[in-house]
């Protein structure tokens, strides 16, 4: 799930004048027009292109729920299905949250079909149960649970724990932009490196050495002629050194492009094959290429694009080259 190395591919098209309309929605200084709402079919199927935001193309996405426990009893969280919160590498049976604390917690959950039902479907994802740990709870408690009559062991409060469908109606109502947050990708990019011997995590390369550079670009099934027909379709590659920070600045160019590495694509062609460049390497070091599409409407003034970025980068360990 993080292999898409969104913060450093992101981080470097936000340095390159020519990439700064690729903004992320909260720095659009515009008033987007009235979206509709989601008991509108056509609203939820055809927003797409309309919201500006960034994006990675996958089956997941991962929400942060927040929980205030407002009772004087410990509570315990956990999914009606039994399934782990969080999500891999930092996953749990079951949450516990103090009196008096709230708790904020990830859940990892499949993106959604488009259609007008998804406030239910999501409030049906998230649902969880809880229980209150009356053991720690004192005698003040007792009549919240049950009252001094019933022995402690039997003192149970619990229950379910959603977020209403009005709620969630509201929101996605007025940021539509929630719907590409949760719902189907519209694409599928694959970035690969035809030609290079792999290890276990990344390729290699020695500076100076030409790289191949082979991007796949797949259409989702959902989109139909029509609205592809209204949309501008925007293949870019992208290099980015691995793991960098806003504060580092190169003083010479670590790498080069060679060839194509922006090009439109024609609406409502499905891809007949990959789209190749070259990376040319000067410096030494651990770089991750990527490549997004963007999509945008016909007519759009305001340049809103709404940018998917490909799931998994390549990694490349780029060593100095041996003059021997």
């Amino acid at each position: 799930f993080w292999q898409a190395y969104y913060s450093d591919v992101c981080r470097t098209f936000a340095t390159q004048d020519a990439h700064r309309r690729y903004n992320p929605a909260r720095m659009y200084e515009i008033e987007l027009p009235g979206a509709g709402s989601t008991d509108d079919e056509e609203f939820v199927v055809n927003r797409l292109g309309q919201d500006p935001g960034i994006h990675v193309c996958g089956n997941d996405v991962v929400m942060i729920l927040s929980v205030a426990n407002e009772t004087s009893a410990p509570i315990t969280l956990s999914k009606l299905d039994g399934t782990d919160l969080g999500f891999e590498g930092s996953a749990m049976k079951s949450l516990k949250i103090l009196p008096g604390v709230s708790a904020k917690f990830p859940l990892l959950l499949p993106r959604l079909e488009r259609a007008p039902d998804i406030c239910d479907r999501l409030t049906s994802m998230t649902r969880l149960q809880w229980q209150a740990d009356v053991s720690e709870v004192g005698f003040n408690a007792e009549g919240a649970t049950g009252g001094p009559m019933v022995p402690i062991n039997r003192r149970v409060r619990g229950g379910i724990l959603e977020i209403p469908s009005v709620c969630l109606k509201n929101i996605i109502d007025e940021n539509p932009i929630f719907l590409s947050r949760v719902c189907k990708a519209p694409c599928f990019i694959s970035v690969n490196l035809p030609g290079l011997n792999s290890t276990s995590s990344s390729s290699e390369v020695e500076t100076g050495k030409a790289v191949d550079v082979a991007v796949g670009v797949d259409l989702a099934s959902w989109l139909s002629h029509g609205l592809m027909e209204k949309t501008n379709l925007t293949l870019e590659f992208c290099c980015a050194r691995k793991n960098s920070s806003d504060s580092e600045a190169p003083e010479k160019r670590d790498w080069i492009w060679i060839g194509h590495v922006r090009k439109a694509l024609i609406s409502g062609e499905r891809s007949k094959g990959p789209h190749l460049a070259r990376l040319l390497f000067f410096n030494e070091g651990d770089y991750v290429v990527s490549a997004c599409v963007s999509f945008s409407r016909l007519g759009n003034d305001n340049d809103v694009k709404e940018v998917w970025w490909a799931e998994k980068a390549a990694t490349l360990h780029v060593t100095q080259r041996n003059h021997q």
